[in-house]
């Protein structure tokens, strides 16, 4: 197994009569494609209907061809099945308005001499989406729910008055 470029050619060696004549081939170049995935940024909990904060780059992928990224996300959460996202090519990613649990990762490629590698992010982004329901202020029992947009939330434990 390479994990370091190296070169190789051939000594083809004649014997006639005692005498060993050598002649040298042409050199083969072997190129390892090297790809790091990089780490992205970790889990968030929203209220359903809610955007994310954008998931951020600890560090970006690497290697020593040309790099692109391919975004996926998860909402299987039992049996993970792997999607991905069309238009999410960035080394950072917004998945908007969200409504249910989904996991992220980010996929980085790194293509050298029409050869593409893959190295996945060590670090999927749990986004946990929280059902609260919409009350009035007075309907909240335990009073600390939380108003945004002009409307009021209550926390999945609170009950009715």
């Amino acid at each position: 197994t390479l994990t370091a470029d190296a070169q190789y050619r051939r000594v083809t060696i004649n014997t006639l009569n005692n005498v060993a004549c050598e002649a040298i081939s042409n050199v083969l170049t072997v190129t390892v494609n090297n790809v790091t995935a990089g780490t992205i940024a970790g889990d968030q909990t929203i209220c359903s209907g809610s955007s994310t904060a954008a998931f951020s780059s600890n560090a970006d992928g690497a290697g020593n061809g040309t790099i692109i990224y391919r975004w996926e996300i998860n909402t299987n959460m039992t049996t993970p099945s792997w999607s991905t996202i069309s238009g999410a090519t960035e080394n950072i990613y917004n998945p908007g308005i969200l409504t249910a649990d989904a996991q992220y990762r980010r996929v980085t490629i790194n293509t050298l001499n029409n050869v593409a590698c893959e190295a996945i992010s060590n670090k999927s982004n749990d986004q946990h989406v929280e059902q609260r329901g919409l009350r009035s202020h007075q309907q909240c029992t335990d009073g600390d729910g939380q108003q945004r947009d002009g409307r009021y939330y209550c926390r999945r434990s609170d009950h009715l008055s």
